[in-house]
């Protein structure tokens, strides 16, 4: 519902951060709809977002949930490289579990040339997910 009980309800996620001179800003950093939803556990693919664009080579590296048999979903990384650049997937995923937990690290990478975007120019996350499909009745675990 876009109103409720008067209400604007955006579907926005974000945070108010108070200035020095008492000014309140407020800072959008996705959609509501884009939470991650692993085994009850909801975070924002922002975190994992900035971890992949630490990799060298990674021009564009977004976390895609997907569907799971196991946790109900499941993270994954659509990655657009640089030109010339090859990172691979283990080189992608070591660096992600190096500076997050397991739930949050990335299981699947996958790799792309472009992504698709609304006429505003918004990725579209939902879009990726039928590209982690063959992944929906894998059990992840820790290594």
């Amino acid at each position: 519902e876009t109103f409720k009980f008067g209400w604007f309800r955006s579907g926005d996620e974000g945070f108010y951060q108070t200035d020095e001179h008492g000014r309140n800003f407020f800072f959008i950093t996705g959609r509501i709809k884009e939470l991650i939803n692993r085994g009850g556990v909801k975070f924002s693919p922002f975190d994992i977002e900035e971890v992949l664009l630490e990799v060298p080579g990674v021009k564009v590296g977004l976390a895609v949930a997907f569907p799971n048999d196991y946790y109900g979903e499941e993270v994954g990384a659509y990655v657009v490289l640089n030109e010339g650049a090859q990172a691979t997937e283990a080189e992608i995923l070591e660096h992600c579990r190096a500076r997050m937990t397991f739930e949050k690290s990335p299981k699947v990478v996958v790799f792309g040339t472009e992504i698709p975007v609304t006429s505003t120019g918004k990725y579209q996350r939902l879009k990726l997910r039928e590209r982690f499909a063959d992944w929906e009745h894998t059990q992840f675990k820790k290594s």
